[in-house]
């Protein structure tokens, strides 16, 4: 698995570059047998299975199937490998499947039939719970395309579920927790990051009216994080929080702000004040590797030499002119730093050469105490993070260099307060008190946006106008979408292994599955299951529709599949990229229903059952004929037709319950769709 890992991670991120390693012709081939497609050929439109196939290439072959760009060239690895895929014979796409068929062919039917009637249901039970996680990644996947506000709170795993194709989501766990990890920990400048999403991110919509919502949405979220200074606040405090946390040196920092786009929007006389500071700053930066500004020795030379003063300060002067400072309404260059004003420039330098040096001390304390990024305790970096602020206090105090230059207004004290419960977040993050940190993240955005004052103490919207009732509904949106995804993201992070995680997706997982072969091919037979309810009219029973029961038949199944208008994929045009498909239709005949043991295998899938329990073949002999609607992207089925119930009504750890009479029920059945071996597929 490591190796499946590491390579579709180095493939993913060197775009089909070469691999360079040793080949390893085992390892390789276990990979690409996970990775046989419906056809029982290797998948070669897999970028991790082309990797693979183009280092067994001798090195004329690897040249020539390479283009300028130094990549692979996909068809010419295609038609080399043809006999190769003819070669390889692929007799079944699951394992757990075999150990249950060699138990029921004619040479099985000599075996307990309680213990071959449970490892179906036990099969199918795991096999429902799989799809049902297929179909979450899914529709995740998608929510985070075409909810670019949430996509961007968790780039590392949006990444990875658009590398992913459906049939590899089963190497997906062992990665999914690091992706979520790496996220979690960039949590502040990820929420920062919104504000500057473009709204093209959008385009990913399906339909103009999706990418207008999403658009509408968009700017909602952005406005209170770009338009107040509470917002624009925020993200300073996000982002000075976030380079703490990540070690960066306070010039790193303090540029990193003057760049910031939402930055630029805070109170002109902050911004300016921010950006001065940044051009000194700058200029006094140490040319080497150990120091972040120059030392005192540097600052002696500098200010002592009039001449060397002079030429710093003209440079200074045009640095400040073509950014256009401005403090207080007059222009700093031509007001502030001229020849009549050397002396007080001169004070200034060497103030805030003092205050970055001291910072730089309180730096190097930090990094020496938390050299293990895992574990940054919250007293450190506060202290780090004290000592930022304390400079900015004093950095951008400009009465030094003339008295009537005004002092900032408080946006710089609402900064550093942000700042401090941001670096809660991360310190709870760092605790690996997951669900703390995403509790306090949400408190911290509902301040900002204000949600509780759009409704009232119903839970109803208080304004009756439209457009700020939208506004009202899109922040509630973004906050509960946010607290969702974020407490999934924790639970599996906080996973200790796989069973955890799959228990983690398994609480947010969505109702319906994900198959889709018979719905994307024009013809399709296959050994088939569904998992689902069935109710209908038992012939010769009292009432009308008289039996309700949990559905797992298993049987044999002809699909076709159906394109715009319900009409045949067979007939007409095709669509090769089978965007448009309106569905199948299959004709289902079961032989038996193993609905009882799959209801009790749900919910207890590893207690074993007592030798009491004693089924026989015909408590769950099930024959029946159906005619079954696929429904189009949800693997959901609708189904009518007529079959003899099972016998075998209810499972326990202790007990079979056999019903004395059965019969024949017409019934209509709501179920997922669970193609348990491929027999056959018409190309698409």
């Amino acid at each position: 698995m490591k190796t499946k890992i590491l390579i579709f991670s180095l493939y993913i991120l060197f775009s089909l570059t070469i691999k360079s390693e040793g080949q390893n012709a085992y390892q390789d081939a276990v990979f690409l047998k996970a990775h046989v497609n419906i056809d029982n050929e290797i998948d070669k439109t897999s970028d991790s299975s082309i990797a693979i196939l183009y280092n067994y290439l001798n090195d004329s072959l690897k040249t020539i199937y390479i283009n300028s760009s130094g990549n692979i060239i996909r068809d010419s690895i295609k038609n080399y490998y043809d006999k190769l895929n003819e070669f390889i014979e692929v007799s079944g796409s699951n394992e757990n499947l075999g150990s249950f068929l060699s138990q029921i062919s004619p040479l099985g039917f000599s075996k307990n039939t309680t213990v071959i009637a449970d490892g179906i249901g036990k099969f199918l039970a795991k096999r429902t719970k799989q799809e049902l996680n297929v179909l979450f990644f899914d529709r995740f996947r998608e929510f985070l395309n075409t909810h670019p506000e949430i996509g961007q709170l968790f780039p590392s795993t949006a990444i990875l579920l658009n590398s992913i194709l459906n049939q590899e989501y089963s190497n997906l766990l062992s990665t999914l927790r690091a992706a979520f990890d790496s996220d979690l920990k960039s949590i502040l400048r990820n929420i920062a990051a919104i504000a500057d999403i473009d709204t093209t991110a959008c385009n990913k919509c399906s339909t103009e009216k999706k990418q207008k919502d999403c658009k509408e949405r968009l700017r909602t979220i952005q406005k209170f994080l770009t338009d107040s200074d509470q917002g624009r606040a925020l993200v300073a405090g996000l982002l000075i929080a976030d380079g703490a946390i990540s070690k960066q040196n306070p010039a790193d920092i303090l540029s990193s702000l003057v760049g910031n786009n939402t930055i630029r929007k805070i109170n002109g006389d902050v911004y300016n004040s921010i950006s001065l500071l940044n051009i000194f700053s700058e200029s006094l930066r140490s040319d080497g590797t150990s120091e972040i500004w120059i030392s005192r020795g540097e600052l002696n030379l500098l200010i002592n030499d009039p001449v060397t003063l002079n030429i710093y300060l003209g440079l200074i002067y045009e640095l400040v002119k073509n950014k256009q400072i401005k403090i207080g309404g007059l222009a700093v260059a031509a007001n502030y730093i001229t020849p009549a004003n050397v002396s007080r420039l001169k004070e200034y330098i060497i103030k805030i050469e003092e205050a970055g040096k001291n910072l730089e001390l309180s730096y190097k304390k930090f990094k020496e105490e938390s050299n293990d990024s895992n574990n940054i305790k919250l007293s450190q970096a506060s202290k780090f993070v004290g000592a930022v602020h304390s400079f900015f206090d004093l950095a951008i105090q400009y009465k030094t260099i003339h008295p009537s230059i005004p002092a900032p207004d408080n946006s710089v004290k609402q900064i550093f307060l942000y700042v401090d419960t941001s670096l809660s977040v991360v310190q709870k993050i760092l605790a690996k008190e997951y669900y703390g940190a995403v509790l306090s993240a949400t408190v911290l955005l509902e301040n900002v946006l204000k949600t509780r004052d759009d409704f009232n103490a119903d839970g109803q919207l208080i304004s009756t106008k439209t457009k700020e009732q939208d506004s009202a509904l899109a922040k509630k949106q973004f906050l509960r979408s946010f607290l969702r995804y974020s407490n999934f993201a924790a639970n599996v992070v906080a996973a200790k292994n796989s069973d955890d995680v799959e228990k983690a997706i398994e609480a947010i997982a969505l109702p319906p599955g994900s198959a889709s072969i018979k719905r994307t091919t024009n013809f399709n037979l296959a050994f088939q299951a569904y998992t689902g309810f069935v109710g209908g009219d038992i012939n010769g029973q009292k009432g009308t529709f008289n039996s309700v029961s949990v559905y797992a038949p298993l049987g044999i199944a002809f699909s076709i599949g159906l394109r715009p208008g319900f009409r045949p994929r067979f007939a007409g045009i095709q669509n090769p990229e089978n965007k448009k498909s309106w569905g199948s239709l299959t004709l289902f005949g079961s032989m038996i229903d193993v609905g009882a043991v799959v209801s009790y295998r749900f919910y207890h899938p590893d207690e074993k059952l007592s030798d009491s329990v004693n089924i026989a073949w015909a408590n769950i002999f099930a024959p029946g004929v159906n005619l079954v609607y696929g429904i189009p992207k949800w693997p959901i089925s609708i189904g009518f037709g007529a079959q003899y119930q099972a016998s075998l009504r209810k499972v326990d750890a202790a007990t079979a319950t056999i019903a004395e009479k059965s019969g024949l029920r017409y019934n209509f059945f709501l179920a997922l769709d669970l193609p348990v071996l491929n027999l056959y597929t018409s190309k698409r």
